[in-house]
């Protein structure tokens, strides 16, 4: 059987929670990680004083680098995502009503940030660290 996510209210080991607030010009004084203990690195969320995530961190495993840089491009395929390859191995990103979605393949793992804010550029420069860190 495999082991339950645990979160924990804690800051996130890649992402510095002034950085954080810095880059999306919000508050987030609330900061969990989510993870599989053993498995992959945890993902992140930063919330707003109000509890709405301001930013989430997700990250995956694939079986592979291709399966990684797949799961990536169909992440934000079905929400009218357009290709990245300045980041990692590649992948897509999405602006939306009042989001974006960036998710790059980086190895055999996959990174999915979300921004609640339709700005790519934010969510490239937390997307770059995330993948320098892990």
């Amino acid at each position: 059987m495999p082991a339950e996510p645990v979160t924990t209210k804690q800051d996130c080991p890649y992402l510095d929670t002034a950085f954080v607030q810095d880059t999306v010009g919000q508050q987030t004084p609330t900061v969990t990680t989510t993870g599989v203990p053993g498995g992959p690195p945890p993902g992140c969320t930063f919330a707003k004083p109000n509890g709405e995530p301001a930013l989430t961190v997700e990250i995956t495993q694939a079986a592979d680098g291709v399966a990684a840089r797949t799961a990536a491009v169909e992440r934000v395929a079905g929400i009218g995502g357009t290709a990245v390859t300045d980041i990692a191995d590649g992948g897509g990103i999405a602006v939306g009503t009042g989001q974006t979605v960036l998710a790059v393949a980086d190895g055999t793992l996959v990174v999915v940030v979300t921004v609640n804010q339709e700005s790519s550029l934010q969510a490239r420069e937390i997307t770059q660290t995330v993948v320098a860190a892990v």
